[in-house]
């Protein structure tokens, strides 16, 4: 039996196969595909779990957008530039997920149904009418759509299990970039302590680097999943 894809795996397929939104400049606007692989360089990647059929997709698109429009109009801050956005589509069509796209936005492209596929099974996260064909069950399932979360690249662990909150609603961030630069920071000193305290080149270091990153990421998980009821 095959093993399921690691989160390394997943980056790097996610790095190799993923394709960028460009804007009006850059080609025909009625075209959403560009040139394969503007590289996914940021320390923090976002993966946007969302879809145009989606009610409450919809209501955060224009948070979301919102954020990672000053990206985009700041390519020289290195703040702004922290951030790469991936959108992981539960979209019915190709047609349907380019409509949905904004300027700048990385996504995966519609063809690549089972790299899409292997992303939701990994984390868990799907639209409801999604579970049946993914194999992913209730107890499995850790959220639906929209779900927005923070992956620390270089360390290969969770940084926010859903950063949804921070972009809108009653929890909604004034800077919420700033806030996801400070929790890779955190994230980045508590490896180099880890690190420091054992050894570099234990391997027991690493896994337990790995571990103790992902305890709080399962604290959220569990909140979340008391939480969710469609």
């Amino acid at each position: 039996m095959t093993a399921p894809p690691s989160l390394s795996d997943i980056l790097a397929e996610i790095q190799s196969s993923h394709r960028l939104k460009p804007s009006k400049e850059d080609c025909d606007k009625t075209s959403a595909v560009a040139d394969p692989a503007t590289s996914l360089s940021a320390p923090i990647m976002a993966l946007y779990f969302s879809s145009a059929w989606c009610y409450d997709s919809q209501v955060s698109h224009d948070p979301v957008t919102n954020v990672f429009q000053r990206q985009h109009e700041n390519k020289d801050d290195k703040l702004q530039q922290s951030v790469d956005l991936v959108y992981i589509s539960s979209d019915t069509s190709s047609e349907e997920l380019e409509g949905n796209l904004e300027v700048g936005w990385k996504y995966i492209p519609f063809d690549k149904e089972e790299l899409r596929s292997n992303v939701k099974r990994h984390f868990g996260i799907c639209a409801k009418k999604e579970m049946e064909a993914l194999g992913i069950t209730a107890d499995q399932r850790n959220g639906g759509i929209p779900t927005l979360i923070l992956i620390d690249v270089q360390n290969q662990s969770i940084l926010q299990e859903d950063a949804i909150p921070h972009v809108m609603g009653e929890t909604k961030l004034d800077d919420p970039l700033s806030h996801w630069a400070s929790l890779l920071s955190e994230n980045e000193d508590a490896t180099k302590v880890r690190a420091t305290e054992v050894g570099d080149d234990n391997p027991e270091v690493a896994r337990n680097n790995k571990a103790t990153a992902g305890d709080a990421f399962e604290d959220q998980k569990e909140a979340k999943k008391q939480k969710l009821e469609q």
